[in-house]
């Protein structure tokens, strides 16, 4: 069965591209092949002259070739190419359009190509919009950052106080700042795909206090899965749903703000079939624990002689194997109360 997992496998078997001569694997002989760029990016092969494809989407992604040269086969052959785009998920995307192109040509396997193109049109987005989505590291960041909000608009639920309040609190999308933080109080979110809470530190003054700020760490292990049925926009929407006035009505002035800053910190809800295309989020493999990070052995100007790192050494980053006692339930309601509490940066 050619499932999108097989499919994807069948791309991985293919060398790559070279010298103008193209690996194929037929996904229907003479009209459909799989096959691989010269840097390792899956494409498609449908046959045919440019004028049997009528009109078309014109992207990078989607483009007529003639003179490809199949490997086996070597007589060249003229072709519609769709070909992945870089970065992101883009290979898997090319496999969920050779699974809906599959499923057509079964049904329909006289079905010209101009009609076949418009009928899959759809699907052929994901193309083009690839490009836009967050990389996977990204994404596990605004997870994690989402999962922590989520943890505190139900507390401002059940202390009741305004979500909004929760919404205030969260930075994450400014990068020159917190991920979440109130006056004299800071959470840095870090979320990790490894089966042990390691984590990357960005800069040696990431975990530094500022004035009489404390800080704590909210670490979480988050794997991204094919296989998984809840997507990024799901847990996108489920935050957005929970922001709510006192009355219990929905606080459209914060759904909206939320709706800006989700956006600001690379989530672009126009693409959302696109993420449902793409790997999704299983139960987390490490649950949510806050760690204070005043019990983290961690790395600090101290730790360099004179209080500095040598002279030629402009930037620090570090991996950062979380080993300390986490917060009790109950200190970590503490924590959220007070961060709720405490006035917003900047009120």
């Amino acid at each position: 069965m050619n499932d999108i997992e097989t499919l994807v496998k069948r791309f991985e078997s293919l060398p790559s591209a070279r010298e103008g001569r193209w690996s194929v694997d037929p996904l229907v002989e003479n009209r459909v092949y799989l096959t691989r760029s010269d840097d390792a990016r899956n494409a498609l092969f449908i046959v045919g002259p440019l004028a049997s494809f009528g009109t078309y989407p014109k992207s990078r992604a989607i483009q007529h070739a003639s003179g490809v040269v199949p490997v086996p086969g070597g007589n060249p052959i003229e072709a519609l190419r769709l070909t992945s785009p870089a970065g992101g998920y883009g290979n898997r995307a090319v496999a969920h359009v050779a699974y809906e192109i599959l499923a057509l040509l079964s049904t329909k396997p006289s079905i010209p190509n101009a009609d076949l193109v418009a009928q899959v049109s759809w699907v052929l987005e994901l193309l083009s919009s690839q490009e836009a989505t967050m990389p996977p590291d990204q994404q596990k960041g605004l997870i994690g950052e989402l999962l922590l909000l989520r943890k505190l608009i139900v507390v401002a639920q059940s202390a009741g106080l305004p979500t909004r309040e929760a919404l205030r609190r969260w930075m994450g999308w400014d990068k020159a700042k917190r991920d979440f933080a109130a006056e004299g109080l800071a959470i840095e979110v870090k979320a990790t795909a490894l089966a042990t809470r390691r984590h990357h530190i960005g800069s040696i003054d990431q975990l530094e206090t500022h004035g009489q700020e404390t800080i704590f760490l909210f670490s979480v292990g988050a794997r991204l899965d094919p296989t998984a049925p809840r997507k990024l926009p799901d847990i996108v929407n489920e935050c957005r749903q929970l922001l709510l006035s006192l009355d219990g009505s929905p606080d459209e002035d914060a759904r909206m703000q939320y709706d800006e800053v989700v956006q600001r910190y690379g989530y672009d809800a126009s693409q959302e079939a696109v993420y449902r295309a793409l790997p999704g989020v299983l139960n987390f493999h490490l649950p949510p624990r806050f760690y204070r990070v005043s019990d983290l052995d961690r790395l600090r100007l101290t730790s360099f002689k004179g209080d500095a790192p040598p002279s030629m050494v402009s930037e620090v980053s570090y991996v950062l194997d979380v080993r300390a006692t986490e917060l009790s339930p109950g200190e970590e309601q503490e924590l959220l109360l007070s961060l709720l509490r405490s006035p917003a940066t900047g009120a």
